[in-house]
């Protein structure tokens, strides 16, 4: 059996791409692909939700430093 982390990350600015490869992350979905696309509307720019999963916990703290916030940590077992 294996244990996948299934979490969120909610932002606002360019999305940390590197921070896939860093947390050994990928998309759970279509939806969370669009998700990292960067769109700015009236000068501001719009807060976004990307859905991911990882064999291991994300890394909060380093998230942050991207200016993303982890949320919504799940652990799942297939």
């Amino acid at each position: 059996m294996t244990t996948y982390y299934r979490f969120t990350v909610m932002g606002n600015s360019d999305f940390p791409l590197d921070m896939l490869r860093y947390d050994a992350c990928w998309p759970c979905a279509p939806e969370s692909i669009e998700g990292m696309a960067y769109r700015r509307h009236e000068h501001r720019a719009e807060i976004r939700t990307v859905e991911l999963k990882s064999l291991r916990e994300p890394t909060a703290g380093r998230w942050a430093s991207f200016m993303w916030k982890v949320t919504q940590v799940k652990k799942e077992k297939y």
